[in-house]
């Protein structure tokens, strides 16, 4: 399971060190690619095809899931660590999050997030300030899932 968070920097080559926790539960292959709120997400090669074919189980014909599809999939790459634990993260993907040089790495139990650290600040304050509202919103959707 990933958690926590980590600060680190991008070389000049674009590459990023991950934790080493996190190497050791990446394990063989991985995907990155666009996440929410303008981060990006890298999955382990099993949680990348958990989460796509329940994707690809959706109906084609809905727009929705089309573009959400184009978005992940047309934007993922296979990574792979070098011997330092580096990953090069695609420049397309640099850009998108902008990410230039400050990131912060984030554990999310089955996936981590890659954040330009001054983005991350922001939403770790925007979450702060919903927090409890959050929590309580969940827990009356559960409520009347039952």
């Amino acid at each position: 399971m990933f958690k926590g968070q980590y600060k680190h920097n991008l070389d000049d080559k674009g590459r990023l060190v991950l934790p080493t926790k996190f190497r050791d539960e990446l394990g063989e292959g991985a995907v990155i690619t666009i996440g929410f709120e303008n981060c990006l997400t890298i999955y382990t090669a099993a949680e990348w095809d958990r989460y796509t074919n329940e994707l690809f189980s959706k109906p084609m014909t809905t727009l929705a899931v089309r573009r959400l599809l184009r978005r992940l999939t047309g934007n993922a790459s296979d990574i792979e660590l070098d011997k330092s634990g580096r990953l090069k993260i695609p420049a397309n993907l640099l850009s998108d999050a902008a990410i230039v040089k400050d990131v912060t790495i984030v554990g999310l139990g089955s996936y981590i997030e890659v954040w330009a650290t001054d983005q991350w600040e922001n939403e770790q304050q925007l979450d702060k300030e919903e927090y409890e509202s959050n929590a309580e919103q969940l827990y009356h959707y559960n409520k009347g899932n039952d």
